[in-house]
Order: structure tokens, then C-alpha cells, then sequence
């Protein structure tokens, strides 16, 4: 962000992949994803006091203002790790850690309810192949 034009370089990097990669957007949140949200939100009043966490959160907003994307959790977990030194693979761990506490928790839900809950595909029978 020390160039004269810091979001010449972001759009010259975001051209080279795709923004699902780039932790941008999400398939189950199209109007943004909360999780991010929440962590950007918590970590912008930081950044005045954190010049390395400003310039992170700073490129993240100008790659989602010229992609027209929303940043992820993805994202805010590696702007998170990279803001504050974590060790390489510290923010990927965070949110397996995380989805592992929603799997049990959706596990015994479900098992309370006695039906499936939020099922994401419909059961239509065993599916049969021909053996040649």
C-alpha cells in the first residue's frame, strides 16, 4: 500500500485467480458472510494502534470494493493471522476448530429432534449400478 497506487497492484494480483479463492463472496452467504463481518468489524478499531493490521484490513477492503465482493471468514481469519503472527496455518486451524464445534453441535440437534435437520440434498432410494 506504499505505492501511489495501491489498488493497481490488488487488481493486478486479483486477475491472476478467481475471488473464491481469494477469500472473497461465499455459494451460502450471496449477501455477505457474517462470520467475516463480525471478525472485520472487531479487528478495525485495532488497526488504529496497529499499522501492519491496518494496511492488511486496507488491501482486503480495496480487493472487495474492485471485485464487487464480500470478504469470508477465510479471509478474516488470514488477515487475523498475518495481523498478528500466528503461526503459518494458525487462522485454517482456528476455523477447523470452529466447524468441528458446529458439526456437534448440528450432530445433537439432530439427534434431540429424532429427524434430519437441514439437509442440504434429498434421499431418493438406494442407487442401483449394472454390473457388466
Amino acid at each position: 500500500l506504499d505505492s501511489p497506487r495501491p489498488g493497481d497492484a490488488i487488481a493486478a494480483f486479483y486477475q491472476a485467480i478467481a475471488p473464491e479463492l481469494a477469500g472473497l463472496d461465499h455459494p451460502l452467504y450471496p449477501h455477505g458472510d457474517p462470520r467475516a463481518a463480525y471478525l472485520l468489524a472487531r479487528l478495525a478499531p485495532m488497526a488504529q494502534h496497529a499499522p501492519r493490521l491496518a494496511a492488511i484490513l486496507a488491501v482486503c477492503a480495496t480487493a472487495s470494493e474492485l471485485l464487487d465482493a464480500r470478504p469470508n471468514a477465510d479471509l478474516a481469519l488470514a488477515a487475523m493471522e498475518l495481523a498478528f503472527g500466528w503461526p503459518e496455518g494458525a487462522g485454517s486451524s482456528l476455523f477447523a476448530l470452529a466447524r468441528a464445534a458446529g458439526w456437534i453441535a448440528h450432530a445433537a440437534e439432530q439427534a434431540g429432534s429424532g429427524a434430519m435437520i437441514r439437509p442440504r440434498a434429498r434421499y431418493v432410494g438406494r442407487a442401483y449400478r449394472e454390473e457388466a
